[in-house]
């Protein structure tokens, strides 16, 4: 039983550890996907202006995350 609470007291730091840093995205991907799922079409300028609001919300979103509650960080 010993091992069994080391491990979860080890597996529970680990994804705080993991959990502290925003986490980062294939973005190009995501909004190649986004555009795809609602127009069925490839717009380049579209396309251009979803990766270039990324960087913007990330910055944005690294400014608060330290408010944010673990279980909220994890999802």
């Amino acid at each position: 039983m010993p091992v069994s609470i080391s491990m979860i007291a080890l597996s529970s730091q680990l994804v705080v550890t993991v959990a502290d840093r925003v986490p980062t995205f294939d973005i190009v991907r995501s909004c190649k996907l986004d555009l795809a799922a609602t127009a069925g079409l490839n717009d380049v300028q579209s396309l251009k202006s979803c990766v270039n609001d990324e960087p913007t919300a990330r910055k944005q979103l690294g400014s608060q995350w330290s408010k944010f509650a673990p279980s909220s960080k994890k999802s």
